[in-house]
């Protein structure tokens, strides 16, 4: 994937093996990039373009990370997504007939029990999304590190989400060196595409796609 900015001097590459780093030293210059990378995200214009294979993704794609101690493993987009699963685990071949048989199952019991009360009354109809509903399917948001849950939540949103591109800010100021290692370790494992904006360049590394903007503006790649 590529990604262009008018004031870029040279795209972006995105590539599949690497870890994509900009850091920008001007501060004014990163707030004006994350508000408008940002804005683009939720739908805005802007000078940002994605591409991959001569054909424009939507910033949309991209989930931007700016708290990673409040990341949500339970939202609509994930559990939707988990949703789904759970209803073509449902309706495969292999728990075709024991989904029938729990819809049987529940409506003869509702049926039942509605009767003690009286004849006239009925129940919903018993059907996956109500089960899935009676599942109600969510992750245990237990206290970890902030590696363990940034690995966690690239894992589930990778997995159940539409998300393209992970970017996050700042990401090396909440993390020592061989936590940042583990985790671009992590991410090359899972094939996971990580785009860093950062304020200041990292330490040299083999996962390391970076291009640095200065504090004068001046732009220099370093692969």
């Amino acid at each position: 994937m590529i990604l262009s900015h008018p004031t870029f001097e040279k795209m972006i590459e995105l590539e599949e093996n690497k870890i994509t780093v900009l850091a920008v030293e001007n501060p004014v210059q990163l707030s004006s990039y994350l508000y408008e990378f940002k804005s683009q995200i939720n739908g805005y214009d802007g000078g940002f373009s994605l591409f991959e294979d001569n054909e424009e993704i939507p910033l949309s794609a991209v989930d931007l990370i700016i708290d990673p101690f409040n990341l949500d493993l339970n939202s609509k987009e994930i559990i939707n997504g988990v949703s789904y699963k759970i209803k073509s685990i449902l309706n495969s071949e292999e728990y075709y007939l024991s989904t029938q048989e729990l819809f049987s199952e529940i409506s003869k019991f509702s049926f039942q029990v509605l009767g003690e009360i009286d004849y006239d009354l009925i129940g919903s109809e018993i059907n996956i999304p109500s089960i899935i509903k009676l599942i109600s399917p969510h992750y245990d948001n237990c206290n970890k590190n902030v590696l363990e849950n940034v690995c966690q939540y690239l894992h589930i949103s990778s997995k159940f989400t539409k998300t393209r591109i992970f970017s996050f800010v700042n990401l090396k100021t909440f993390l020592s060196h061989s936590q940042i290692e583990q985790l671009f370790k992590y991410v090359m494992y899972e094939k996971i595409q990580l785009f860093l904006f950062e304020s200041s360049p990292y330490e040299h590394s083999e996962y390391l796609n970076e291009t640095i903007i200065d504090s004068d503006l001046c732009e220099i790649t370093l692969k």
